[in-house]
């Protein structure tokens, strides 16, 4: 088992997963705790309007989906400034 940390993308592969379940451990306690548990399926599925354009345009569906979820992000925040009307209102609206 360990000989196969001699090859560099699997230590790679071992560091970026330790990473990213810290990051996950402390963005999805963040989300649970305000309550916004509802955002995180709001802007995965307006990434996939993103991902339909960009492949129907002839782009990477990656940077449309990424682009969709920015700006829908973006949006979120703008109007729940705007409005001051509850979260939960202002997601399924977006």
């Amino acid at each position: 088992m360990i000989d196969l940390l001699n090859y560099e993308f699997l230590r790679n592969s071992l560091y970026a997963t330790i990473f990213l379940s810290i990051i996950g451990g402390i963005i999805g306690t963040y989300i649970t705790i305000n309550r916004l548990t509802y955002l995180t399926g709001a802007v995965a599925h307006a990434s996939f309007s993103g991902v339909g354009i960009a492949y129907y345009l002839g782009f990477s569906p990656f940077i449309g989906g990424s682009i969709a979820s920015v700006i829908s992000g973006v949006t979120l925040v703008f109007l729940e400034k705007r409005l001051k009307e509850q979260k939960d209102i202002i997601i399924s609206i977006l």
